[in-house]
């Protein structure tokens, strides 16, 4: 995942905050969860999914609280 770009560069050089991999039924993984192989046994031992292949990827900015209250509030319907 060290390999990621936001358009400017390097995520780690971007105010990068959280990941979540497969959307919003996985974990947010931050900066020190980011240096594994895109494959299932790598998935496993940093606690993600590998499932839908998804991005979310969340800079300084992100309010987490804000960010896990939008995606409760989708399952809840």
């Amino acid at each position: 995942m060290g390999g990621v770009t936001d358009g400017k560069g390097n995520v780690k050089d971007s105010g990068f905050k959280a990941v979540q991999i497969c959307g919003t039924s996985d974990d947010c993984l931050t900066e020190g969860h980011l240096d594994f192989s895109l494959d299932f046994d790598s998935f496993k031992k940093v606690g993600a999914m590998l499932v839908s292949g998804g991005l979310i990827i969340m800079n300084k900015s992100t309010c987490m609280v804000k960010h896990c209250k939008v995606f409760y509030a989708v399952y809840a319907e």
